[in-house]
């Protein structure tokens, strides 16, 4: 874990309408997750979004672009060719056939097509596991890095910004990490939500030469 000081993020992410001067800002990135307190010091910690990556596809013993898509979104098992049973109990009917040698499997929606994951695993056995490794990889290394920041104060507020902020189960896992607080996604300058807060830094806050 390192200290820094990101005045940048947290100057943007406190443009969301409604957010308190006092807001903790909780940046959720690809490699890293950074918390930054009302008095500018952060702190910065690996893992998150690349940590939750590989812990599926080590889990799954799939590929990792296969698991940057299965981490995502809730699994349907392939029942027969035009039914998949999913998470909650629905029973999804689909127009096309699913794929040969997917019956029995669980899938999740990729970027083409439903990518078949797990022959072993119920729906609900795999979103307990989903929910268990998001837990350790974003919840449980926030709370450690925000111990270590050794707040003052507890956390009354939290507005979340990066590309992950906009998971619900992870808003769902980081809940009581923080507790008392009351946690939100950013809405960046009123209109460009949680994930261009850096971004809006630098294009939009700097002064014009």
């Amino acid at each position: 874990m390192t200290k820094s000081s990101s005045a940048m993020p947290r100057a943007c992410a406190l443009t969301t309408p409604g957010v308190a001067d006092d807001a903790w800002v909780i940046d959720l990135g690809g490699g890293t997750v950074d918390a930054i307190g009302p008095d500018g010091e952060s702190i910065t910690a690996a893992g998150c979004g690349e940590l939750m990556t590989s812990a599926v596809a080590h889990c799954l013993d799939v590929s990792l672009d296969a698991a940057e898509w299965v981490k995502r979104g809730p699994a349907s098992r392939v029942e027969s060719p035009f039914l998949l049973p999913d998470e909650s109990g629905e029973r999804r009917l689909v127009d096309e056939p699913a794929p040969h040698g997917t019956i029995g499997w669980l899938v999740t929606r990729g970027p083409t097509a439903d990518l078949p994951h797990s022959r072993t695993l119920a729906p609900a056995e795999w979103r307990a596991m989903r929910m268990m490794l998001t837990r350790l990889a974003f919840a449980d290394n926030l709370s450690r890095i925000l111990a270590s920041l050794g707040a003052s104060s507890p956390i009354r507020g939290a507005v979340l910004i990066g590309g992950p902020a906009g998971d619900d189960e992870i808003l769902e896992a980081i809940n009581p990490a923080l507790t008392e607080a009351v946690v939100g996604r950013a809405d960046v300058a009123a209109r460009l939500g949680h994930r261009w807060a850096v971004a809006y830094g630098l294009v939009g806050l700097l002064p014009t030469v």
